[in-house]
């Protein structure tokens, strides 16, 4: 992986950056337009996003355990044909950060890697392998 790739990556999320600037809506600090400037190359789009794969849906919790019809969602962000292809574009950027994570935070790391053995533990009790 080389900055090539990273930069690739982020000139195909321009569309979702240009969506993610808000103005004149109070409590949206991280995405306020007035924290973005243009750069000096026109392909890269300021802009903030989440990059999670799979959301959590909050208010589906109860005591601190999933409520009996819980069921992870895919994130908005990743709804609709261009996800697939985000996901991909993305591929090498998570690799390169979970490695990061193993180095600099061991103990996030593994349950990072606890809670995606779960969840594929979940996915294939509820028959969703594909």
């Amino acid at each position: 992986m080389d900055q090539d790739d990273m930069y690739a990556a982020t000139v195909g999320m321009g569309d979702l950056l240009k969506k993610s600037v808000t103005a004149d809506k109070a409590g949206l600090w991280r995405t306020d337009h007035l924290s973005f400037h243009e750069g000096a190359d026109e392909r890269l789009t300021p802009g903030c996003i989440n990059l999670s794969p799979c959301w959590f849906q909050q208010g589906h919790e109860v005591l601190g355990h999933a409520a009996p019809k819980f069921s992870p969602e895919v994130s908005a962000t990743l709804k609709g044909d261009h996800g697939t292809q985000l996901i991909i574009s993305m591929n090498l950027s998570a690799i390169l950060a979970s490695a990061t994570l193993r180095v600099m935070h061991p103990a996030l790391y593994f349950a990072g890697v606890d809670t995606l053995l779960k969840l594929g533990r979940w996915a294939r009790d509820s028959g969703l392998e594909d």
